[in-house]
């Protein structure tokens, strides 16, 4: 089970929200252009981070590259295939 009892995991579940819905709406898994969001993810960021919202645009995406890399599923195949898994549960056709 996942808690998004703190600002950041509040923002980065946001993220992937927003990351879904765009999925969903191409009716499949691929590339999300995230930039084209910046006006909202700062919002987004601003609202949902509270203390640790980035003062400016450069910090947010240094933060959610940091945030990210860790997790990327590319790193380990099974990992990957959780993730996909996960996009199908979520009602993404292949």
């Amino acid at each position: 089970m996942v808690h998004f009892d703190k600002s950041s995991r509040r923002f980065y579940f946001s993220l992937i929200a927003l990351i879904t819905r765009e999925m969903n709406q191409r009716g499949t898994a691929t590339y999300i252009h995230i930039r084209k969001h910046e006006p909202l993810l700062k919002q987004l960021d601003g609202s949902l981070a509270e203390r640790y919202a980035s003062n400016t645009i450069d910090g947010m995406w240094e933060k959610i590259r940091k945030a990210w890399a860790a997790f990327l599923p590319y790193k380990n195949p099974t990992l990957i295939e959780n993730w996909i898994e996960s996009l199908r549960k979520a009602g993404l056709p292949e």
